[in-house]
């Protein structure tokens, strides 16, 4: 066996790791009332695909009855991703809408859902915690190819590790909602981009180039479709691939068209409810989501001052698990369960604990991005300074989840901090101890 098999056969090793811990913790995650809603929503899979009933889903402005109405809320505020995934699992397992829950009810407290059926069965549960647990284990190895594309083996090590041992990552993910299907669309993304930055690099021909815009389109469709906060990681990477194509601009604008009406068709196509109202309906569903953060920081109470709300950025990611974002007494609740979902030991490591060399790898990982005259390196540090701003501007809650979008480009970028960190301690080295540390590990393939 050659070195680079023997590499690849441990690389295979330590991601299969990884995948293994983030999904052992799955069903130990202490149950959020988000799960029942999502699982909820999964009953239009069974309407779509069992019962062939399409009135059911789309939009109709004249309903009466209240429990409709707010199913065709859920369904147009709520991505599709888990929905269908949720829907696909269980019924693939012999289960029926009947066996899914009926959406939480947040004026209620545990016990009082729990009566009403509003906590899944464990075999329902298991299924549709499932089929989110292994888009995040998937997007575990996306981040690796991510991190070797940009750094090399020991970024790539280093950066997944960071990654797949996030608490925040790991609690949501292996929930039966959104985070783990989000997970691997922006793993994805960020690594389509760099294969489209390649690409103009290498002055690659049409086919080839428009084969990688596309692709980029139809993950940026789907992604957005199975969670509208998508578009805040699609947005500033598809803005960063423009200006790099910009010397090309007849070409970057053909193929950037023709993902963006990929893209559109895509999400048109996942979102069937839209299909009776089209050009109605962005106006429609943005006016729901606005009024709905408006409640929520309004009830739950926003952000506060500025200062706060930048920290948010760097601190929320890494920080201890938020495993509520309501101010009910969870801990009486379900105190058991958090309980030994912590003495577990699957609930990751809390980087942020060790603070300024956290942060401190973080600045020194943006230097290296931005201070370097590579095209994979200058794009990954433009698309991060422009997810942190779009999460900024769209974030009014200090609510970890939505700090998630986060969590891949900052883990690579504090990987490639390190190894910056390293490069710099290795070459006052060279110069006070010259011939003598050869022997010294680098963090290149």
């Amino acid at each position: 066996m050659t070195l680079k098999s023997r590499r690849r056969l441990l690389d295979c090793f330590y991601v299969g790791l990884l995948v293994l811990y983030a999904l052992a913790g799955m069903m130990l995650a202490p149950y959020h009332g988000d799960e029942a809603t999502t699982m909820y929503v999964a009953r239009d899979w069974y309407t779509l695909v069992v019962q062939h009933d399409l009135s059911q889903i789309l939009y109709r402005p004249d309903l009466k009855e209240q429990r409709l109405i707010d199913a065709q809320e859920f369904r147009l505020r709520m991505g599709a991703s888990a929905r269908y995934l949720i829907g696909f699992f269980t019924n693939l397992t012999g289960m029926n809408a009947s066996d899914l829950t009926d959406p939480w009810f947040w004026g209620a407290d545990y016990a009082d859902n729990v009566a009403h059926g509003h906590v899944a069965r464990p075999p329902v549960l298991f299924v549709a915690r499932l089929s989110s647990a292994l888009l995040l284990a998937l997007s575990i190895g996306v981040v690796f190819t991510l991190g070797r594309r940009l750094g090399g083996r020991g970024v790539a090590w280093i950066g997944t590790g960071i990654y797949a041992l996030t608490p925040a990552l790991l609690l949501n993910g292996r929930r039966a909602m959104y985070e783990g299907s989000t997970a691997l669309f922006i793993a994805l993304m960020l690594l389509i981009g760099l294969e489209i930055v390649r690409g103009l690099h290498l002055k690659k021909g049409w086919r080839g180039l428009l084969g990688r815009w596309l692709l980029f389109g139809a993950v940026c469709g789907v992604a957005v479709a199975g969670k509208n906060s998508m578009a805040l990681v699609a947005l500033p990477i598809g803005a960063v691939l423009a200006l790099f194509g910009w010397r090309d601009l007849a070409r970057t604008a053909v193929c950037g068209a023709a993902a963006v009406a990929l893209a559109a068709a895509l999400f048109l196509l996942l979102n069937p409810a839209w299909w009776s109202q089209p050009l109605q309906m962005p106006a429609i569903v943005s006016k729901l989501n606005a009024d709905l953060f408006k409640a929520q920081a309004e009830f739950f109470g926003g952000w506060t001052n500025t200062t706060e709300r930048v920290l948010a950025l760097v601190r929320f990611p890494f920080a201890l698990p938020q495993y509520y974002e309501d101010t009910a007494p969870w801990g009486e609740w379900i105190g058991d369960q958090i309980s030994a979902y912590q003495r577990s030991l699957l609930d990751g490591v809390a980087w942020g604990q060790f603070g300024l060399p956290v942060y401190g790898l973080m600045a020194l990982g943006m230097a290296a991005l931005l201070g370097r005259p590579r095209a994979e390196m200058l794009f990954f540090g433009a698309v991060l300074v422009g997810i942190l701003v779009a999460v900024y501007v769209a974030t009014p809650l200090p609510w970890q989840r939505y700090y998630l979008l986060l969590v891949a480009v900052w883990s690579v970028t504090m990987a490639i901090g390190l190894r910056f960190a390293w490069q710099l301690i290795l070459n006052v080295l060279r110069k006070r101890l010259p011939g003598q540390i050869a022997s010294f590990p680098t963090f290149r393939a």
